[in-house]
């Protein structure tokens, strides 16, 4: 009641009707719950949390076509938001369009950056058999960060380490440290 007292004070609250969204939703009216969701859309078209709570309530409903009209819609107003690329990617692998996933894949881990996020584009890349792209993303963040980052990869264990290949590290430095860790710091890991 306090909700949609909100909303009818100031109308434009967007994430207000997300929010009566996931109220009647969990009270199990969902015809509620989508006019609730499409009221955010409607009020705030340019507002990707709104696309992104419409989008979550047609996926959770397995109504995937309406999910990913949604999630673009998110992207067609915010194409830089972590938010969006990362819906997107998820929302393509979690439906097997590997290919589609990518390009919004490859956005986030550019935004991103951090070492986590690059070496989960590498296992995509291995599970979708692209090795040289795996290799060459490894490679380079093992180059920029040194032993630091050949230990994360390390750490993920015999599939990621499979890809490296010592003898691609120019320079004995880069060498010597992979044939270190992998023979003292990880070597029940790779057993």
């Amino acid at each position: 009641e306090q909700l949609e007292g909100a909303i009818s004070t100031d109308p434009s609250r967007t994430l207000s009707y997300a929010n009566l969204g996931q109220i009647e939703a969990a009270k199990g009216d969902l015809v509620a719950a989508e006019a609730a969701y499409k009221r955010a859309v409607q009020v705030q078209p340019q507002a990707p949390e709104a696309h992104g709570a419409l989008a979550n309530f047609y996926w959770a409903a397995g109504r995937t076509a309406e999910a990913e009209s949604e999630l673009k819609a998110a992207y067609q107003v915010a194409p830089k938001s972590l938010a969006v690329l990362r819906s997107l990617a998820t929302f393509y692998v979690k439906t097997g369009r590997y290919k589609d996933a990518e390009p919004f894949m490859k956005s986030y881990v550019d935004s991103v950056g951090t070492i986590e996020s690059r070496l989960l584009l590498a296992d995509f890349y291995l599970r979708e058999g692209k090795r040289k792209e795996a290799e060459a993303m490894l490679v380079a963040l093992a180059k920029e960060k040194g032993l630091v980052s050949v230990t994360l990869v390390m750490k993920l264990g015999k599939k990621l380490l499979s890809v490296l290949d010592p003898n691609i590290f120019l320079g004995n430095k880069c060498r010597s440290k992979l044939l270190v860790v992998r023979s003292e710091e990880h070597t029940s890991e790779l057993q």
